[in-house]
């Protein structure tokens, strides 16, 4: 009883306790310092989103006009001209409420882009009537083995959520540019790609709150529009884990061939999304 008394006494020295209260005090900073400084640039991150105007048309009632119902899909119709495409005709994306309710897909798709001079702008979406725009839209999500139409016992995203994001904006997903092609001063070609890509994401929002995992799906075009849709994704759901896949995305040009990219940049008002002090985004 004695020995451990004395033990006691030993440790119970007020400079022992004070060196320990200083090495806990070390550790915790140590250890909370790094969070602190995590957090502190995943804000700074989100602003500088906010600063480009990701977030221009977020968190704002999505102005859908008509809701059309089928067996795997819940079509959302547009017919405000602000969502029109990019030639003209309404705008339409399209919902499946899977099993997982926290697991949703954003499947961005192909489309033509738009730019002066272009052979094709806008050519694949003239003369079709809505209802054959929306049979298109629906033999094409029924019709992919990566989509809920077909499923595979094997595919891992069977049972999560989709949105899927037509394109019809000629501008990647993502312009937000009234342009004037001709030069005669009258807007022959909106690209409202920002605006009706963040409008699936507002819908995703309402549909979906819970959602903690995000696969952004794209191929050509929509792989394009993977690259805005991302900020969009981390503006919208700030905790959710965002996956990528990109398919024949990434851009390639001849260096044969007209500067297309500052062209593109102006056509489709998209100086304003590029961070001010990355020169190289802009050539």
């Amino acid at each position: 009883m004695q020995k451990n008394t004395a033990v006691f006494k030993r440790f119970w020295k007020p400079g022992v306790i004070l060196c320990g209260l200083i090495t806990l005090f070390i550790s915790g900073i140590i250890f909370v310092l790094p969070v602190f400084q995590q957090q502190n640039r995943y804000h700074s991150y989100l602003q500088s989103l906010k600063s480009s105007g990701f977030n221009k048309y977020l968190k704002t009632p999505a102005e859908y006009s008509d809701v059309i119902k089928t067996h795997l899909w819940d079509v959302y119709q547009f017919s405000a001209p602000e969502y029109a495409c990019v030639v003209g005709g309404d705008y339409a994306l399209m919902v499946h409420h899977g099993k997982e309710n926290d697991k949703t897909v954003v499947w961005l798709q192909p489309g033509q882009e738009c730019w002066p001079g272009h052979p094709n702008c806008g050519r694949s979406d003239q003369g079709a009537s809505p209802e054959e725009v929306l049979e298109t839209m629906l033999s094409s999500a029924n019709g992919s083995p990566f989509g809920p139409g077909r499923p595979d016992k094997d595919n891992p995203l069977v049972d999560w959520n989709f949105v899927y994001v037509p394109s019809c904006d000629g501008s990647f997903h993502f312009g937000d540019a009234a342009a004037d092609y001709d030069g005669d001063a009258v807007v022959d070609h909106n690209h409202n790609g920002l605006r009706q890509t963040s409008a699936a994401f507002n819908i995703m929002k309402d549909l979906f709150p819970d959602t903690k995992k995000i696969l952004l799906a794209g191929s050509s075009t929509g792989g394009f529009g993977t690259f805005g849709a991302i900020p969009l994704a981390r503006l919208t759901f700030d905790e959710a884990r965002i996956y990528v896949l990109n398919d024949s995305g990434p851009g390639v040009f001849s260096t044969k061939e007209p500067p297309l990219w500052p062209l593109m940049m102006q056509t489709w008002n998209l100086e304003p999304m590029f961070p001010s002090d990355c020169s190289a985004c802009r050539h």
